[in-house]
């Protein structure tokens, strides 16, 4: 399995603090946002299927940190936790196995058009709703068409077979696509924030195992970013409940754009 770590103590170090700040902030956005944690540990030499693989363990142990903590607050929505999970986990498994059919380049470059769209949607409906009004994207035809149960449940469901889809085809758990469509179907963003990390637990946790089953971890670094990614993930969990609703959207817009353009390098390194 490789006990052995392909990193030196400077670089762990570094790796480390990469960890926490990116747990931080997506404790607190509600992202695990593995997307921007690998890129420096391929810059730092490692395979990209062992970082892959420790990458996506350090995203499953801040979801389910982040998740334990919003949980606590009543920050988890379960119905809709219960009716995205299952679609996302079949979906990530399909796409894992027929995946191999479109080149990831090209999915990624997708993903990060969309997870762009959002971020930039998201800021532009804050720009435009007068100061006092409620923050979440409520005139859109998602939210209009979510307040029927049975369309709502639907729509979860379908949109999370989607996400597992494209996750699963290019190794990413996509919670940067399922935050904002948790938004734009109604749901207040504090609550969005916990649910979506209650989804990515599982879908992190599975794609940890097949990554284990091949070798593909390193133990070392997993320890190391493990721990602060639990210490970051805690703490910037904690600090949802304390921003307002307007707030943490804008936040979570920022974010979205910042992870769209981290991604073209790698869409572009593996078209």
């Amino acid at each position: 399995l490789g006990f052995f770590s392909h990193a030196q103590v400077w670089q762990l170090i570094v790796l480390m603090l990469v960890a926490f700040v990116v747990a931080y902030i997506g404790g607190l956005v509600g992202l695990v946002l593995g997307t921007l944690r690998l890129p420096p540990i391929l810059f730092m030499g490692y395979p990209v299927a062992l970082a892959a693989g420790t990458n996506v363990a350090v995203s499953a142990i801040g979801a389910f940190t982040g998740a334990l903590v919003h949980w606590r607050a009543r920050r988890v929505h379960f119905r809709t936790f219960w009716v995205m999970v299952v679609p996302g986990m079949v979906g990530g498994f399909l796409g894992g196995y027929f995946g191999g059919q479109v080149p990831e380049g090209i999915l990624l470059a997708l993903i990060a058009i969309v997870v762009a769209w959002n971020g930039a949607t998201i800021l532009a409906q804050v720009l435009r709703t007068r100061a006092g009004a409620p923050a979440g994207l409520q005139s859109g035809m998602l939210a209009r068409a979510a307040q029927n149960p049975v369309r709502r449940g639907t729509l979860e469901a379908l949109i999370s077979l989607a996400i597992g889809l494209l996750g699963g085809a290019v190794g990413l758990i996509l919670g940067t696509l399922r935050l904002p469509a948790l938004i734009r179907l109604g749901m207040d963003p504090r609550v969005a924030a916990g649910t979506n990390l209650a989804v990515a637990f599982p879908m992190g946790a599975l794609g940890f195992g097949g990554h284990l089953l091949r070798g593909e971890v390193d133990f070392p670094l997993l320890v190391g970013m493990g721990i602060v990614t639990v210490a970051g993930s805690y703490l910037g969990a904690r600090q949802t409940g304390r921003i307002s609703a307007r707030a943490l959207q804008v936040l979570i817009g920022s974010i979205l754009c910042i992870v769209a353009l981290a991604m073209i390098p790698q869409a572009i390194s593996r078209w």
